[in-house]
């Protein structure tokens, strides 16, 4: 049995992949410290209680967020309200998000920015993330969570990925000759460091790690 109350059970098990429970239960755990409230003490409120805290929570949000920002916010906590069987007016709470920002990204990073970045930063660790970036364009996430087992060798030096793997999302992409030999001489830096690379350590490690850890964890 689980030390873990039912509601957050369900909600964890709501959650369709790792990379989404990590982000929502954080943020569903920002909102429970922000009310003082624990996982079933916030089920206990009325509705008319409940409104009023979520308006509030909204309100507060939208003077510190962007609004995509507040929709993941607001997006963790009534997943975690609905799927306990608690109403959410969700129309309603979409009136107190903050407006439309523009946008950033304008323009697409230039080989030249590359090459600075790659010319100024001092660790291996660093040079790889940059070139995995710059060959293949993906989200944080998606690197965060890539293992070494999700990598495979092409020819001409080549490296094959499997992004968002055994998930809905699974995507196959490639790294060019250069980003290759950064992730090998990161991978080198690292197994001379004294830590025993496997199959399920992470393709980018932490910063420190426990020599030959049994339970290697995401950045």
């Amino acid at each position: 049995m689980s030390d873990k109350p039912r509601s957050q059970v369900l909600f964890e098990n709501a959650c369709t992949s790792n990379a989404t429970l990590s982000t929502y239960s954080g943020l569903l755990g920002q909102f429970l410290k922000w009310i003082h409230k624990d996982h079933e003490s916030l089920l206990l409120l009325p509705d008319d209680q409940m409104n009023i805290v979520l308006e509030d929570y909204l309100m507060f949000m939208k003077k510190r967020y962007p609004k995509s920002t507040a929709k993941t916010h607001l997006a963790a906590i009534t997943k975690f309200l609905i799927i306990n069987d608690r109403m959410v007016n969700s129309k309603k709470l979409a009136m107190f998000l903050p407006e439309e920002s523009k946008r950033g990204g304008e323009r697409a990073i230039t080989t030249k920015e590359v090459q600075r970045m790659l010319s100024i930063t001092g660790t291996k660790r660093a040079k790889a993330i940059i070139h995995l970036f710059s060959a293949t364009g993906s989200r944080p996430e998606a690197l965060c969570n890539l293992k070494i087992k999700h990598m495979g060798q092409m020819p001409d030096d080549c490296k094959s990925l499997i992004l968002y793997a055994n998930s809905t999302h699974e995507l196959v992409t490639f790294l060019h000759q250069e980003a290759s030999h950064a992730i090998d001489e990161y991978f080198d830096e690292r197994t001379k460091r004294g830590e025993y690379l496997k199959g399920e350590s992470y393709v980018i490690g932490r910063e420190t790690f426990i020599v030959n850890v049994n339970k290697p964890r995401p950045v």
